[in-house]
């Protein structure tokens, strides 16, 4: 197997990128059902709380 994809000089084969894809459409989906129960000011704040926790 030939790697096709690399990253920080780790590679992926073509199948192992395929996958990559699909759980990153499964994630994606996921994030989209979970956040849905907010509304758009409840997302906003809450980036920015996190944004103000991740302040160094």
């Amino acid at each position: 197997m030939m790697p096709c994809i690399t990253n920080n000089e780790k590679k992926l084969t073509e199948m192992g990128a395929a996958r990559a894809g699909e759980l990153r459409e499964e994630r994606e989906a996921f994030m989209d059902d979970f956040f849905s129960k907010l509304s758009e000011d409840e997302k906003q704040t809450l980036s920015d709380l996190l944004d103000k926790l991740m302040e160094v």
